[in-house]
């Protein structure tokens, strides 16, 4: 199980959770994000048989399922699928972000 650290309660009244796991990760780096490297993948236009993390046991769609960086690499996939092509900024080579790249403008 997965320990909540914070609660935010937005203006509509929904609370959104934030996990041990999402407060000690930095939030500007997408290149270890799973559901962004599903959605990154789908732009290029490959596969699901691309999916770098192991399968896991929980049913498909489930929490534990959405949990997992499978799951989330996938639900990624499943998005970028449906979206226009073209990289979006962080798929971008030069974006930035300390990683050699330039910020636009710059």
């Amino acid at each position: 199980m997965i320990g909540v650290m914070e609660e935010l309660e937005l203006p509509d009244g929904r609370k959104v959770r934030f996990t041990d796991r999402v407060l000690e990760s930095d939030l500007d780096d997408h290149d270890d994000c799973p559901f962004c490297l599903g959605r990154a993948t789908a732009h290029r236009g490959d596969g699901e048989e691309n999916n770098p993390f192991p399968p896991v046991g929980a049913a498909e769609g489930s929490v534990q399922w959405y949990e997992s960086d499978y799951g989330l690499w996938r639900a990624g996939h499943d998005l970028g699928s449906t979206e226009p092509g073209g990289l979006l900024w962080y798929e971008q080579p030069k974006r930035g972000n300390g990683s050699g790249g330039q910020a636009p403008n710059a």
